[in-house]
């Protein structure tokens, strides 16, 4: 393995919504979930005071409602964001880092309206609100256990222990280099996680 740090990689990019393959099965995912959720909490309620009914019900009722709530989703992302989302990415030997950039993109960012798709983080976005930090993410790469890489769309997936954290989108231009970075850099954070392990486990 290379011991040479990772030159520093920075691009920008328009990240498309509806007409993006990964946001549309986020948004799916996290609309699915959000019904569950809803779902079981009322069937919890319903138990509890003697309702049986009530999660049918709310069942019954949220299967319209979370279908509207995602159209309303798809209909801010086309009409507000006009189907854009510029983001500004930064790959170095530290980690990655995410930027919004734009002031309508900053502003409803603070909305949590569709962060989290882009992030591939349904909890973030499922919160519906996000603060002002999370305009900025930055992960390190000893916490980033692996990568899902989509040649044909450019983009690559980077994951924790048990889920999806963050994606990296570029142009074909730029995709084989920053896939070649990230693979070369999950490596050095896996040796920097085992080497932190074995250090707790001594202790």
């Amino acid at each position: 393995m290379n011991n040479q740090p990772t030159p520093e990689l920075r691009w920008e990019h328009d990240v498309t919504l509806l007409t993006n393959r990964f946001v549309l099965f986020d948004l799916l995912k996290i609309m699915s979930i959000t019904y569950a959720l809803i779902v079981v909490l009322f069937s919890l309620l319903g138990l509890l005071t003697g309702e049986m009914g009530l999660g049918w019900q709310m069942a019954q009722v949220f299967a319209v409602v979370v279908p509207l709530i995602a159209l309303s989703l798809m209909f801010i992302m086309l009409v507000f964001y006009v189907n854009r989302m510029p983001i500004r990415y930064t790959l170095n030997s530290k980690g990655v880092t995410s930027e919004i950039l734009g002031k309508r993109s900053r502003w409803a960012n603070r909305t949590g309206i569709v962060f989290g798709l882009l992030s591939a983080n349904p909890t973030v976005a499922g919160a519906s609100l996000l603060a002002k930090s999370r305009e900025t993410t930055f992960y390190h790469w000893r916490d980033l256990h692996k990568a899902a890489y989509y040649p044909d769309a450019h983009t690559i997936t980077l994951f924790n222990g048990w889920r999806s954290v963050a994606r990296l989108h570029c142009t074909p231009e730029q995709y084989p280099e920053v896939a070649s970075a990230v693979r070369e850099c999950l490596l050095t954070g896996t040796t920097e996680r085992d080497k932190t392990n074995k250090k707790q486990a001594r202790t």
